[in-house]
């Protein structure tokens, strides 16, 4: 098991999907993840 204080989220539904992509935008600004997530 990995143990992470890091909040979880996910998509469940359609209606989830901006909520989401807000987060990892958030992410992405605070320097959390690269702009570059997908390796592309």
């Amino acid at each position: 098991m990995v143990t992470t204080s890091a909040q979880w989220f996910g998509v469940t539904y359609k209606e989830d999907a901006p909520a989401v992509q807000k987060q990892l935008n958030d992410l992405i600004a605070q320097g959390a993840y690269s702009t570059n997530l997908w390796g592309a």
